[in-house]
């Protein structure tokens, strides 16, 4: 509990003085901090700060399009999960759980998260 404690203050510590945006603070603390992020999320927490679900079988995508960077390594990363031109654009059950969770961590910006049941 106290590692947690002292792992966000020094998050509002550096993004207080920093200078950085909000997207930037949320990016920095997810690379600082990626075991806090990564993997098993919780999905009310996911939902409350404007992710959307892309439910399937084994697991589950979430995509927040207000700090998506558009880097497009979701895209080239799988055609199959993520397409464009099909509604809905993410279905997690097209290819398996390891690609899901290999492009998921590619993503630069944090807008794509996944939670494994």
């Amino acid at each position: 509990m106290g590692d947690a404690i002292w792992r966000k203050q020094s998050c509002d510590l550096a993004f207080r003085f920093g200078g950085y945006s909000y997207q930037d603070r949320v990016r920095l603390c997810f690379i600082q901090h990626p075991n806090n992020y990564r993997g098993n999320v919780v999905d009310k927490a996911l939902l409350d700060a404007g992710y959307r679900a892309y439910t399937g079988e084994k697991i589950d995508v979430y995509f927040n399009t207000a700090i998506c960077k558009h880097s497009g390594n979701c895209v080239r990363g799988s055609a199959k999960l993520f397409n464009l031109k099909r509604k809905p654009w993410i279905i997690p059950d097209e290819v398996d759980v390891e690609t899901v969770v290999h492009v998921i961590d590619t993503c630069p910006s944090g807008a794509l998260k996944y939670r494994q049941k």
